[in-house]
């Protein structure tokens, strides 16, 4: 899909990679943007997930109301919690993280298809 999150702040507008961010928070109307890049760890906008999502692919995982995870960034899911690079942890109830884990695996499965069938 797209390869940039555009987002105009004050002080800016912002390009950023979307394979470098980790994942997105909603806290009332501002989202939280966790990202790799060095100058731009995390930075607020307000905004909503419907205008973001537009921007994101199949490798974003909404399983919860308040997160939006890079499933690339997943290193592993367990009690309750995604650990993502970076040291970087989200705790998720246990409803939402089984419907994450489950579209994760899913995901992996899909990944691995299409390796396969590159070779």
């Amino acid at each position: 899909m797209f390869e940039k999150l555009i987002v105009r702040k004050k002080n800016g507008i912002y390009a950023l990679p979307v394979n470098k961010i980790l994942y997105l928070e909603k806290d009332l109307r501002k989202i939280c943007i966790h990202t790799q890049i060095e100058s731009v760890e995390r930075i607020e906008v307000y905004s909503s997930f419907d205008d973001i999502m537009l921007y994101l692919d199949d490798r974003f995982l909404f399983c919860h109301r308040s997160f939006i995870i890079n499933m690339d960034k997943i290193v592993l899911m367990a009690d309750q919690q995604v650990f993502l690079e970076g040291n970087e942890h989200i705790f998720l109830g246990r409803d939402s993280f089984a419907r994450g884990k489950k579209v994760f695996a899913e995901y992996l499965e899909k990944k691995k298809r299409q390796i396969r069938n590159q070779d």
